[in-house]
């Protein structure tokens, strides 16, 4: 099935109905894992979403964004060698409040001694029993974590803070996310990363991984991970997202500090073991990629996903993220609403 449905609608003006056609999106699927944090105005793909840090004095501030990059990029934050002394909390703006049923963060080498996550939907004054969404709870090596609210919580401001640092004056944040609570109420082409309503389509063809299931990073743990196989070979997979898709962008991120070399993304309408070199069309490619990066393409179809890489580089790719295109008016719909202002402006004279 197609991403965009069509339905019928009636114009009415002064008394006239005009039959006219619309396209809109469809919305994700029950059960979909949308993470509300990473919002995107697809026109040139800007995060809806604001992060802003407050840490102890003489702390050193690391990457803000990070912890909501989709992937296990991270914020370091260098604090005191008294450890019990290090706190701070990050601040997120979501664009619009949104009810959410869990929590999800993942702390690197580095955790806290302890933290917890407050949420509101009408500003950054937490009252300390009511908007508490995850109790101060201790922090324990590397750590990830899905906490399932009580009860489904609007929100539009969270704050997660942290107090005490539990191996090191580091504190390292490699994730948090925030989970819809109503995902079918969510269009696909809202600016959210679309896979989260395909974790369960396959992977119809793999090779050259030292990891078993390249759909590791299309989930929700930023600790999954895709490597490619030791040496210089050619390592691929084809995801099958299950329909046709109108895709317009998408997102990578890497394990911190690591990357690949040659590599290529590609996309296609055609039955993947049938399609030829011409039916693969590239949305992506670039001689080295690391860290994290958003790219955009023209909108195209796609049913099927390749990414190959060349090369010697074995980094972990984390986080594979796509982005499904806003819904265009067919011609006959843009025709029909001339028509009617025609009408109207007809009937005014």
């Amino acid at each position: 099935m197609n991403l965009f449905r069509r339905k019928h609608w009636l114009l009415t003006a002064l008394g006239v109905s005009v039959l006219a056609v619309s396209v809109h999106a469809d919305n994700f699927s029950p059960g979909s894992k949308v993470n509300v944090l990473r919002q995107y105005d697809l026109t040139d793909m800007s995060l809806l979403t604001t992060v802003n840090w407050t840490v102890s004095p003489g702390t050193s501030l690391g990457t803000p964004y990070a912890p909501i990059d989709g992937g296990h990029t991270l914020t370091q934050n260098a604090g005191s060698t008294d450890w019990a002394q290090n706190w701070g909390y990050i601040d997120i703006t979501l664009p619009a409040a949104v009810s959410i049923s869990s929590i999800y963060t993942a702390f690197h080498d580095h955790p806290p001694a302890q933290f917890r996550v407050l949420g509101s939907a009408t500003g950054f004054t937490f009252n300390n029993t009511t908007d508490v969404l995850v109790d101060w709870t201790a922090g324990s090596g590397r750590l990830s974590k899905t906490y399932d609210l009580t009860s489904n919580t609007t929100v539009q401001y969270l704050r997660l803070e942290y107090s005490g640092t539990l191996v090191s004056q580091y504190f390292q944040l490699s994730e948090i996310m925030a989970f819809a609570a109503n995902p079918t109420a969510i269009g696909l082409a809202d600016g959210y990363n679309i896979m989260a309503n395909k974790l369960s389509t396959p992977i119809v063809a793999k090779s050259g991984w030292q990891d078993a299931e390249p759909n590791n990073v299309f989930n929700t743990d930023s600790f999954g991970y895709l490597r490619p196989l030791n040496g210089d070979n050619t390592s691929y997979f084809i995801k099958d997202l299950g329909e046709v898709i109108t895709l317009c962008a998408g997102s990578y991120s890497f394990f911190h500090g690591q990357g690949w070399d040659n590599t290529t993304i590609q996309v296609t309408t055609k039955d993947w073991e049938t399609a030829t070199d011409a039916d693969w069309k590239t949305i992506f490619l670039a001689d080295a990629v690391s860290g994290g990066h958003v790219f955009q393409f023209a909108p195209i179809d796609a049913r099927y996903i390749r990414v190959t890489h060349n090369g010697a580089a074995t980094g972990a790719l984390t986080s594979l993220e796509f982005f499904a295109a806003p819904p265009v008016p067919e011609p006959v719909t843009l025709s029909l609403l001339t028509l009617g202002g025609l009408t109207m402006l007809r009937r005014r004279k």
